[in-house]
């Protein structure tokens, strides 16, 4: 009678595992055990649910009960080698993966776990498994994507971009959907600020197939990193002082002549350092309070229409707020210049205090004359649009 109950349950967890309930097989599975704690290929099934789910630390108990239970199983060697490859360094993973090869030379999986666990500190090795993965699975997106990425992570040589390329749009071409790929893809040209419209499309494709994945939020932060305006403001101070660092070590590798130079670049080195600083208190929080806000729009608004509709007004358009942002910046500047006509009293025996009454004055006429010709552009783009308007009004009513 056991064994029919005990049937019964494992025909019903077979029927559930096939339709993706996660935790309808948890749960009889561990129903299962409790009547037979040695089915190791029930183990086996718990701990591959639980690497869907991402529970890596009960995937690899259930996936190492069923090895001491079934030592030679291949499937259950396969499992825990891939959920342990990526353990960066470690290779906690690969004598799973040999064990597998033992048994199956032609597996793929282990192949597979044996890549992407070298994929970080051996690139030689890594193309080597992928070429074994190649050879039995020709159109396999995923090992083209790690050699892709191992390339990558590697930099070795002056072509690396290229055959990291090569590699992503390989992927691409085996599964045009392969969502990994987009992504990977994109943050590499990205970078290259001649091929920054491709890569910004990438990672759009990326985006368009899966919104609501985990990484979804970093991909919107790159794309507005680019693109939006006020983050591309705050984000200039920081790209100038980390050129401004970075660029005179590249040319003093390729050149060492240019060392006596040297000492005027610790004066610029400094002056960037301290730029970096001023960004890091003050700009960095700042755009990361818009980027947040940006995130969190929708989801703000809908939260304060439900408690009070009239709550939502304290919920601006985005666009208000840019309007806030600029108008802040320009009273800053403002206040910047006044303070910075007035710094050479400091070092000037001539300079009288009046002096800065009559350049903040100029500094306040300059603002308010840049504030008006930014209305005056504004006035003109909105007449223009609002003709534009009308007159497809007026076509549509004809």
């Amino acid at each position: 009678m056991q064994d029919d109950q005990w049937l019964k349950i494992y025909q019903e967890l077979g029927f559930w595992a096939s339709r993706g309930r996660s935790d309808k097989v948890v749960g009889l599975a561990h129903r299962l055990l409790a009547m037979d704690p040695e089915a190791g290929f029930v183990h086996r099934l718990l701990g591959l649910t639980y690497i869907e789910e991402g529970n890596r630390k009960l995937a690899n108990h259930h996936l190492g009960e069923a090895l001491r239970l079934m030592p030679e199983d291949q499937a259950s060697h396969e499992f825990i080698a891939l959920l342990n490859s990526e353990s960066l360094f470690k290779r906690a993973g690969d004598k799973h993966a040999i064990m597998a090869l033992s048994l199956d030379p032609d597996s793929i999986e282990a192949w597979t776990a044996l890549a992407l666990s070298a994929k970080f500190d051996d690139l030689k090795f890594c193309l080597t498994c992928v070429g074994k993965v190649l050879s039995r699975d020709p159109d396999n997106a995923v090992i083209r994507l790690i050699a892709g990425e191992a390339v990558v992570f590697a930099e070795e040589g002056e072509h690396w971009r290229g055959a990291a390329e090569g590699w992503f749009r390989a992927a691409l071409t085996a599964d045009p959907n392969y969502r990994e790929a987009h992504k990977e893809l994109g943050l590499l040209l990205v970078k290259n600020p001649q091929r920054r419209g491709e890569g910004l499309d990438c990672l759009r494709s990326a985006l368009a197939l899966a919104p609501e994945a985990a990484d979804s939020g970093d991909i919107q932060r790159v794309l507005r990193k680019y693109t939006d305006p006020v983050v591309r403001f705050l984000s200039a101070p920081k790209a100038i002082c980390l050129g401004a660092i970075t660029k005179p070590i590249q040319w003093l590798e390729k050149a060492p002549l240019l060392v006596i130079f040297f000492k005027v670049y610790l004066v610029v080195l400094v002056i960037s350092l301290a730029g970096l600083v001023l960004w890091s208190l003050f700009l960095w929080p700042v755009r990361s309070l818009y980027q947040y806000y940006v995130n969190s729009y929708a989801s703000l608004r809908a939260t304060a229409f439900t408690w009070n509709p009239k709550l939502a007004i304290l919920v601006p358009p985005q666009r208000w707020l840019r309007q806030l942002f600029w108008l802040f910046l320009l009273v800053a500047w403002w206040f910047l210049v006044g303070n910075l006509l007035v710094l050479p009293g400091h070092f000037i025996e001539s300079y009288e205090p009046a002096d800065f009454i009559i350049w903040t004055g100029i500094g306040a006429a300059v603002c308010i004359l840049l504030l008006g010709i930014g209305f005056l552009i504004h006035a003109s783009r909105r007449r223009k649009s609002r003709e534009k308007e009308m007159k497809s009004v007026a076509g549509l009513s004809q």
